[in-house]
C-alpha cells in the first residue's frame, strides 16, 4: 500500500470515528460545557472541520475554503475575534469568552460542514495518488511535509474526537 493511501484511510477511519460520536447528538448536547473555560462538543466539531479545510486549501493550488465557497460563513453567522494569525479564524486561541459566544448550532449544520469539508478533502488527495508524502508543498517557506500535513489532520480529529467523547460521557455521567 502507498503511504498516501494509508494516510487517507487513517484520515477515513478518523472521520467515521467522529461521526459516530456526534451523530444523534441534540443541539444542546453540542452547547453543553462542564465549566466556563471548557469548550463544547459544537464548538470542537466546527473547529475540526474548520481545520482540515484551512489545511487543504492552503496546500498548492491554492483554492477557496469550503466555508466560504459553500456560504458556511454565512449560516453559521460567527463573529471571528481579532487576532494576528490565520488560526484564529479557525478556533485556535479564543478566549473563553469567544467560546462563550459561539452559537448552538443545529447538529445538520455542523455534520454537513464536516462532511463537506472531508469530501473536498478526499477529492483532492484523490488527484494526488500516489505522491510523494515527502514532497514540500510550500519550498522554502516551510519544511512540513504532505505528508506531515495529513498525518497532523489526522492526529488533530483523533485528539479532538477524544475531547467529544470525554465531554459526552460527563454530560450523561457515563462510566467505562
Amino acid at each position: 500500500m502507498e503511504p498516501m493511501d494509508e494516510l487517507a484511510r487513517s484520515l477515513n477511519h478518523n472521520h467515521q470515528f467522529t461521526l459516530g460520536l456526534v451523530k444523534g447528538l441534540t443541539r444542546e448536547q453540542l452547547a453543553w460545557r462542564p465549566s466556563p473555560v471548557a469548550n463544547p462538543a459544537g464548538f470542537i466539531l466546527w473547529h475540526l472541520a474548520r481545520n482540515e479545510d484551512l489545511w487543504m486549501h492552503r496546500l498548492p493550488p491554492r483554492r477557496t475554503q469550503v466555508y466560504e465557497a459553500a456560504g458556511f460563513d454565512r449560516r453559521f453567522g460567527l463573529t471571528i475575534p481579532e487576532g494576528n494569525s490565520i488560526w484564529i479564524t479557525v478556533g485556535t486561541g479564543w478566549t473563553a469568552e469567544h467560546v462563550a459566544a459561539f452559537p448552538a448550532c443545529e447538529p445538520a449544520l455542523l455534520l454537513e460542514y464536516l462532511e463537506a469539508v472531508r469530501a473536498d478533502t478526499l477529492s483532492y488527495l484523490s488527484r494526488l495518488m500516489p505522491a510523494d508524502p515527502d514532497a514540500q508543498p510550500w519550498p522554502g517557506r516551510s519544511p512540513n511535509t504532505l505528508g506531515w500535513v495529513l498525518r497532523q489532520m489526522a492526529n488533530h480529529e483523533a485528539n479532538h474526537a477524544g475531547q467529544i467523547d470525554y465531554l459526552h460521557g460527563l454530560h450523561e455521567n457515563r462510566v467505562l
